[in-house]
């Protein structure tokens, strides 16, 4: 009976060995980044470039003092 338990204690620090040195070796990395440069401010330009045309609706309308058909 002593025997059988000692069993079972070995395998168990084992697995747990195991699955340790696994995660270790899978964890996921990311490159740094840069927040500056000629690309981020080009995003940055090209995002300016889209956002106003779309922003430019909402405003007049808020400006305006209109409510929503709802109301």
């Amino acid at each position: 009976m002593g025997v059988k338990v000692s069993e079972t204690k070995a395998e168990m620090t084992m697995a747990t060995a195991r699955v340790m040195a696994n995660s270790r070796n899978s964890r996921p990395t990311t490159s740094p980044m840069n927040s500056s440069g000629m690309s981020t401010a080009m995003s940055e330009k090209v995002s300016e470039m889209m956002v106003k045309p779309i922003c430019a609706a909402p405003l007049s309308a808020a400006r305006s003092g209109g409510s929503p058909a709802s109301m």
